[in-house]
């Protein structure tokens, strides 16, 4: 069992839930409304009145108990509102219906999502997953190379955006800081001309791109393929599968007092390696870059060393058993959270 650090709480608006209990539908509703001469249920002018800040709007998807509380200004438009929810579900949004099942029109979701009841019910949201797996591989046969690596918002990634992240990546390896016995021999050079499969344009959204050209196999588990000159889109047998496989791990640094945030960079290290050897890298390169080697001043500043990978709800466990753990079998994002002394 992994122990439950909630790095990003999701606070629920309310302590219940205010789903209205009749089962008046929508047009009705607006019928009675127009009736009266009104938009009297439209509670966003009477919000702004008393300078009151609207609560978040809070979306559910079928299979999934979970509720999602989205800020009402990042969903005041329907274009808006998709776009917040397609990255917080990290969904394909197809629909989103009312408090009562009702399909919502585009046309129509300024006037609902601001109108009791509907306001203060749920909303859920119908589409499919952008990707089976949150985990993506990058192939480069040539080279007998595979790294993974794990996309937060691949929504939000152009194709020319993920063929810059990988070169970031395999930079690394040049030469690389991790002794390792068993590496790729590439240059510089071949990094900079390397390409993603089939000359897709650089602007192109990577998920569209999955969802709409590529196999069956690689909606169940995202590949690219890269590397130099015509590169094709095709899967080795489990037989000639790339032999140097490396997993990409989140650096995070936090200083205290303050708990202030320092983002470094992504390490890229061998998916054999157990957590805790990645543990020691990470610990090792965190006092060079400090410039300690004194055991007793390294005591005074480090105050607790994490490594963690992520949950679907969206906060972060703490990995069990990192003696025996290769990185290579976790299935989510890894990260480690150094917190420190200033």
């Amino acid at each position: 069992m992994s122990a439950r650090i909630r790095c990003r709480p999701a606070r629920a608006f309310g302590s219940c839930d205010i789903t209205p209990d009749y089962e008046t539908g929508r047009s009705e509703d607006m019928e009675a409304s127009a009736y009266n001469g009104n938009r009297e249920s439209d509670l966003s002018e009477y919000l702004r009145e008393f300078g009151i800040k609207a609560p978040p709007l809070k979306f559910v998807a079928p299979g999934d108990d979970r509720i999602y509380s989205i800020p009402s200004e990042d969903a005041r438009t329907y274009g808006g509102m998709k776009m917040a929810v397609e990255d917080k579900l990290q969904i394909v949004m197809d629909s989103v219906l009312d408090t009562f099942n009702h399909p919502i029109e585009p046309t129509d979701w300024e006037i609902v999502s601001s109108t009791w009841p509907y306001r203060f019910g749920k909303f859920t949201v119908v589409g499919q997953p952008m990707f089976s797996d949150p985990v993506m591989t990058v192939v480069w046969k040539a080279k007998s190379l595979a790294i993974k690596m794990w996309l937060p918002s691949p929504r939000r990634i152009t194709m020319g955006q993920l063929l810059t992240i990988v070169r970031g990546y395999l930079v690394q390896l040049l030469p690389s800081p991790l002794d390792l016995s068993l590496a790729p021999r590439m240059t510089r050079s071949e990094i900079d001309k390397v390409i993603i499969q089939d000359g897709w344009s650089r602007s192109r959204d990577l998920v569209r791109v999955v969802q709409q050209t590529w196999c069956t196999k690689c909606l169940q588990q995202p590949t690219v393929f890269v590397g130099k000159g015509v590169v094709g889109h095709s899967h080795s047998a489990a037989s000639t599968e790339p032999q140097m496989v490396f997993v990409v791990v989140q650096n995070l640094w936090e200083m205290i007092p303050g708990m202030v945030k320092q983002y470094r960079p992504d390490l890229l290290v061998p998916a054999t390696l157990t957590v805790s050897e990645v543990k020691a890298i990470i610990e090792k390169q965190f006092w060079d870059t400090l410039g300690l080697e004194d055991e007793d001043e390294r005591d005074e500043i480090l105050w607790a060393h994490e490594m963690l990978t992520a949950a679907h709800d969206g906060c972060w466990d703490k990995i069990a058993d990192q003696d025996t753990m290769a990185l290579g079998n976790i299935r989510m994002a890894v990260r480690s959270v150094i917190t420190y002394k200033e």
